[in-house]
């Protein structure tokens, strides 16, 4: 039975717990939630994990204790650990400022798009051909706007390192259990009929 390594990045600690950058994160402990596991720390991948079946697949949900930038560290070592023998098995959880708020786009491979965290996974793991499920944290919303002034006058560093705002957070208990069903369309299905799904569904909704 192949394993299914799911990994939600984002930076540890209190302080980003809430920024947009840590939405894969936030989705990782969806997740685990949802399949009712518990995580523990696994050290020689600096990480923490939650391992279980999940529809007669094994699953490993991984929340990497590294920084964002370092990202690949942790993955590359949790790839190791669980012979991950390609990329075919991993499915990253990872923002996206590119797109709307609440938007969610399921690839099977493809360019870092910039995003610091996909950099340092695809470096460490020396393959871009894995899966990543991107979350839109949104930078061109009437309401961002009001906060944050025109979207080109923002740093996006600063733009993801910010909390939601409050009618934002309100929508993410929904916007996590969308992720989920993305998560679990990947664990059951070829990748391409989970790209269908996911995808289109964002699309018409």
């Amino acid at each position: 039975m192949a394993l299914k390594l799911v990994v939600g990045l984002g930076n540890p600690g209190t302080a980003y717990s809430a920024t947009r950058h840590n939405i894969g994160r936030r989705l990782a402990v969806q997740c685990a939630r949802r399949f009712a596991l518990s995580f523990s720390k696994l050290k020689s991948c600096q990480s923490d994990v939650a391992r279980s079946q999940v529809g007669g697949s094994e699953v490993v949900v991984a929340c990497p204790h590294n920084f964002m930038n370092l990202s690949g560290r942790s993955v590359a070592a949790l790839c190791r650990h669980f012979e991950l023998q390609d990329g075919g098995d991993l499915l990253v959880l990872v923002d996206d400022a590119a797109l709307g708020f609440g938007r969610l786009r399921l690839r099977a491979g493809g360019s870092d798009g910039g995003h610091n965290g996909l950099k340092s996974i695809t470096a460490d793991l020396g393959i871009s051909r894995f899966a990543r499920l991107r979350i839109g944290i949104g930078h061109s919303a009437p309401a961002l706007a009001r906060v944050f002034g025109p979207p080109e006058s923002v740093p996006l560093e600063e733009f993801v390192l910010s909390d939601f705002l409050s009618e934002e957070e309100k929508a993410i208990p929904a916007l996590l259990d969308r992720g989920v069903e993305a998560v679990c369309l990947w664990i059951q299905e070829p990748i391409e009929k989970a790209m269908n799904v996911v995808n289109h569904s964002d699309h018409s909704s």
